[in-house]
């Protein structure tokens, strides 16, 4: 059997090692979670979301059971990466919150709507 040149040898080890390097940090990128925010809401109620994971271009957010009705995103030359959003909660019941990049999920947040919530707040002129 020839053998192989000692550059080959090399070359094989620092790509077996390399491989195995970019396996161990995908496997922890994807045990990181960088969708924060409540998971157990009051129905009603408005919540913050927050997603860190660096400037992504046509950032967007998801949301089932609620209405996302603020939003922001890290700013050029602002030092931040962090995106934000503000989710009003509708009824009891089952939602999620999703954080997106070019349309596709980088994350989910099951979250859990409870109670009946405190409703609409009525504003009165009269004096009781």
């Amino acid at each position: 059997m020839p053998k192989l040149p000692t550059t080959s040898i090399h070359w094989l080890r620092q790509s077996i090692f390399m491989l195995l390097l970019l396996t161990i940090s995908i496997t922890e990128a994807q045990n990181l979670q960088i969708l924060q925010g409540p998971t157990q809401v009051s129905a009603n109620s408005t919540q913050v979301y927050t997603f860190d994971n660096g400037a992504l271009h046509f950032a967007s957010w998801s949301v089932i059971g609620g209405t996302v009705i603020y939003s922001t995103g890290p700013g050029k030359g602002s030092g931040t990466s962090v995106y934000t959003a503000t989710v009003q909660w509708g009824a009891a019941g089952a939602g999620s919150v999703t954080f997106n990049s070019f349309g596709t999920p980088l994350e989910t947040l099951n979250v859990t709507i409870t109670g009946s919530g405190t409703g609409a707040t009525l504003l009165s002129d009269r004096n009781y």
